[in-house]
């Protein structure tokens, strides 16, 4: 099991790493906001300071538009992971990126055969992202059933939760048995 941290802050990601609390980063702004803001410099220095995967997220919807997003994300450094949403035009692009040995990660939404459909293209990841009303609407079920589906299949793509909010959420994670969990600083902290 692993912990990313959900975070666009350089301090927050040098506290996880100086207290050996993370092994990779789940940048919290999505590409474009990272060009407007002129955020390059602070993405460019996690990426120096974590050994590990920094999934930064394509805002983009159109297929070749999330591949152009995907060279200057990649452009960053070799720990860079696209992250991509898992719709016709993302698995098409994801597709195209995995042929390239390109780390990609896709997000899905808690629903077993979307979640298939991107592990089926090879991805390093599928973040399956918990959004207010699947906390509380029978996560823990869809989660053990999308757990269980990648067994069964012996997908390669690593799960990854994120959107959890509290530490009974992630203690339900880790029952499952997801691979990764993607959490905020403060939830990182309130888990010691």
């Amino acid at each position: 099991m692993k912990i990313f941290l959900d975070s666009t802050s350089i301090d927050e990601v040098k506290k996880a790493i100086d207290y050996k609390l993370i092994d990779g980063v789940h940048f919290g702004s999505d590409f474009s906001t990272i060009k407007d803001m002129n955020l390059n410099e602070d993405v460019m220095e996690i990426l120096k300071i974590v050994h590990g995967p920094v999934v930064i997220k394509t805002s983009e919807l159109n297929s070749q538009c999330i591949l152009d997003d995907a060279k200057c994300i990649i452009g960053f450094g070799p720990n860079a992971v696209v992250e991509i949403p898992t719709t016709l035009e993302g698995l098409k692009a994801a597709g195209i990126l995995s042929e390239r040995d390109i780390p990609v990660s896709m997000v899905s939404r808690l629903i077993s055969v979307q979640a298939v459909m991107a592990a089926r293209l090879g991805g390093d990841f599928v973040n399956l992202k918990l959004h207010e009303t699947e906390q509380e609407e029978g996560a823990s079920e869809s989660l053990d059933s999308i757990v269980s589906i990648f067994k069964n299949y012996d997908f390669k793509s690593k799960i990854i939760a994120s959107g959890l909010t509290e530490v009974k959420q992630v203690s339900e994670a880790l029952r499952i048995g997801v691979d990764i969990i993607s959490v905020s600083y403060e939830l990182l902290i309130k888990l010691v």
